[in-house]
């Protein structure tokens, strides 16, 4: 049995983490080596904040939260009484020790004493009506209207202006709203800050509860925490280390790899008897505790006031996307009306990628752009992604705060790809179960039809039935109609035989393939290189790129496309294929070893495949010679096998490797995948596509089938007659958007592999 080749996750996801290093201070943002400490004092925090009353109830993260700030307080005897109503000078000192308001006033008699209880900052956006207010007006319960009326002018939002409040108005009892109010808490409603007590109903003279006003706070916390001096911190912990001091005590320090780049420290002191000196609150696990608490691998959240960590939360929960798992800190579910933090949620597809913003399409075709920062998280399957290892169509939930900034990335994984793509001739539809029959099907691959079952049942999705008959037509009514030829898109998953889009192509279809070299949307136009009439777009057709459902837009020029158009003569696209082999952010490059460093190695006669040539699999000349580093952990393949950094480097005192022929997959100047054979061990080359039949655990053999090889000459893809067998021991393998190993491919997947006839050198699974 051969040894497969395998590597360590946390070191190469770690390596990108720290190589961005900040040179100075910004704002919001931790230095490269800074060192975070708690508060004396801690365990008695930790005591002040156990409320009895909290164990199980909804918001009990939010007021945990707070309290653990020092922003909200309980009620004496270790309760918080979350249900008692929350009063109006609780609530305006609530809302102004959250956003850092100064505490002294100025007034006089009576006035005087009712606001002297107040923030300076809140006798700014106070009525005449309100500044009226005696003391016992002030220690009234404060109505949800209220609250709703001073966090809108906390915030400076504009009230609305127009007659019409068409968000007070989905509410049942948007008439029991103070007129002079209503135009204030229709703003803060459309900000989604506040919603209603249950479906369809506001309560606007409800009095707020304790529990709800924590709630609130927490979602505001996201536009006050910077008022106040505080900021908020993600990343794993990467180390820990224990030193003993001379008195007995310890001091426990823990290594940070933040997810914007830097490295923090986390100092704790313990006393000689093992007690807190210097610590802070940390919730993990679903229950409440100190810092010291943190191990080695917990992905941690640090709530910060200057340099000091006021409150942390570890142990993520888990965020699914089409059957992904990102981690990511969670608390117990909230009520509807009250989620924890200003977060709000974009689901859809990514249009545009870059370094400072992503475009995404939601469901409905709307645009949304998501600012990128340097804390903004991105995962697929487990792993940190880089902006530039996004693709075009990836399918995104998009976590961000109030003013529109990315906190959490989580991209779809393989399930969240469409299915197989199928053509047939209409031969019945059941009106009963929702199915069509199909006859003399073929499955679409890549440019060229696979022969398909001589009958074959799909049952329709709404959408599917939507684009076939009409969107008022059913199933009933076509019974007995449309008999021609379809094109239809399976959900995703293998076995899935449920059409989720579907579009009809008349007589015949035809196949185009070819580099994109204009579009023109307004118009409906694409021209393929080389061809003079252009294909014509229309609301019917498909567009796919990367295994995702996208629009027109989102394909441009130099795309190598794939197309099946309503034949004969029309040119009338029915569906748009196309795929990026690599993220934007990896290269495919070879040459020759010049010299081996220590770091890594420089290249001679250097090529990358596809990059400015306009055609994505030709190999383009991009320099005399080039150097790269070597990642922390590469996947190094040799003659023998696999080999370590070490081993590699090694060969600068000994001169092996040198002239040597080299493949390399590299993030910038950063190797992470090598392969070196000697020259003559490498025969003239070529890049197929085909889908792995089956692979030989024995002896390395991969076998590809319904093979498609690239022409240079022709600059686009011929059929190959026959399977194609490879020797795939020392291939480098790209799959998932990391360097893999040939044990993780699987029947099935589809490979883009550049080979020599006899063995693979590079293997790109298709994601």
């Amino acid at each position: 049995m051969m040894a497969w080749p395998r590597m360590t996750l946390l070191f190469t996801w770690l390596t990108l983490l720290l190589a961005t290093v900040f040179c100075g201070e910004t704002t919001g943002q931790p230095l490269n080596s800074q060192t975070l400490g708690g508060q004396a004092g801690a365990e008695g925090r930790l005591m002040a904040v156990q409320f009895a009353d909290m164990e199980g109830h909804w918001a009990r993260v939010p007021v945990m939260r707070l309290a653990g700030q020092g922003i909200i307080s309980g009620r004496g005897d270790g309760r918080f009484d979350p249900e008692a109503p929350v009063t109006r000078i609780e609530a305006l000192n609530l809302l102004g020790r959250a956003a850092g308001w100064e505490a002294s006033t100025t007034g006089t008699g009576q006035n005087r004493q009712g606001a002297s209880y107040l923030p300076a900052a809140a006798q700014k956006f106070l009525t005449t009506k309100e500044k009226a207010y005696t003391l016992a007006d002030w220690q009234a319960p404060a109505a949800r209207q209220e609250v709703a009326a001073w966090v809108g002018r906390a915030l400076g939002l504009a009230p609305a202006g127009t007659a019409f409040l068409p968000a007070l108005a989905s509410f049942q009892d948007s008439g029991e709203v103070d007129g002079e109010l209503a135009p204030m808490v229709e703003a803060v409603l459309q900000e989604s800050l506040m919603a209603g007590v249950q479906a369809g109903i506001f309560a606007p003279r409800q009095a707020m509860t304790r529990a709800e006003m924590a709630a609130l706070l927490d979602r505001l916390d996201g536009r006050l925490a910077s008022l106040r001096g505080a900021s908020r911190l993600e990343g794993q912990v990467v180390d820990r280390v224990e030193t003993w001091t001379d008195g007995g005590g310890r001091i426990v320090t823990l290594r940070v790899a933040t997810f914007g780049g830097p490295v923090v420290g986390l100092q704790i002191e313990l006393g000689a008897n093992g007690e807190s000196l210097v610590d802070f609150l940390l919730y993990k696990n679903g229950a409440l505790t100190l810092g010291r608490g943190l191990n080695v691998g917990d992905t941690v959240k640090l709530f910060l006031q200057g340099e000091k960590v006021l409150y942390a939360e570890a142990s993520p929960g888990a965020f699914n996307i089409g059957g992904s798992a990102a981690s990511a800190i969670n608390g117990p579910t909230a009520t509807p009306a009250y989620n924890q933090g200003d977060i709000r949620m974009v689901n859809g597809y990514l249009r545009e990628i870059n370094d400072d913003k992503l475009v995404v399409v939601d469901g409905a075709g709307n645009e949304r752009s998501v600012a990128i920062t340097g804390t903004t998280t991105i995962i697929r399957s487990g792993h940190i992604l880089l902006p530039d290892d996004l693709k075009t169509g990836d399918q995104v939930k998009v976590q961000m705060d109030g003013r529109g900034r990315a906190l959490t990335v989580q991209v779809g994984n393989d399930t969240n790809r469409l299915g197989r793509v199928l053509r047939g001739k209409v031969d019945r539809v059941n009106p009963l179960d929702g199915k069509i029959v199909l006859r003399d099907t073929g499955e679409f691959f890549y440019g060229t039809w696979l022969p398909g079952d001589s009958l074959k049942t799909l049952k329709l999705s709404r959408d599917a039935v939507a684009s076939l008959f009409g969107s008022g037509g059913s199933l009933g009514v076509a019974a007995g109609g449309f008999n021609g030829e379809v094109l239809t898109v399976l959900e995703d998953g293998t076995g899935s035989d449920t059409a989720t889009a579907v579009t009809k192509a008349g007589a015949s279809m035809r196949l185009y393939e070819g580099t994109l070299e204009d579009l023109y949307l307004g118009s409906g136009e694409m021209f393929l290189e080389g061809e003079d009439k252009p294909l014509l777009l229309t609301n019917d057709t498909i567009f796919i790129k990367n295994g995702q459902k996208v629009a027109a837009a989102d394909f441009k020029a130099g795309d190598y496309v794939f197309m099946v158009a309503a034949g004969p003569g029309t040119g009338q696209a029915l569906m748009v294929y196309g795929t990026d082999v690599l993220p934007a952010s990896w290269r495919l490059y070879r040459g020759e070893i010049e010299e081996v460093k220590k770091e890594g190695f420089t290249l001679y006669d250097v090529e990358v495949m596809g990059y400015g040539s306009g055609r994505p699999f030709d190999w383009e000349e991009t320099e005399d010679d080039k150097d790269f580093n070597l990642d922390w952990e590469p996947v190094i393949m040799g003659q023998g096998g696999e080999m370590s950094r070490d081993d590699f480097t090694a060969g600068r005192f000994t001169g092996d490797y040198e002239g040597d022929y080299a493949y390399v997959l590299a993030r910038g100047n950063t190797a992470h995948g090598l392969l070196v054979l000697p020259d003559d061990a490498v025969g003239p080359t070529m890049t197929s596509l085909g889908r792995l039949k089956g692979i030989d655990r024995d002896d390395g053999t991969v076998t590809l089938t319904a093979v498609r090889d690239w022409s240079t000459g022709y600059g686009r893809w011929q059929d190959r007659d026959e399977d194609l067998e490879l020797d795939a021991r020392r291939a480098l393998v790209l799959k998932g958007r990391k360097i893999g190993a040939p044990e993780e491919l699987v029947p099935g997947d589809v490979l883009y592999v550049v080979h020599d006839g006899r063995q693979a050198l590079v293997l790109m699974v298709a994601d």
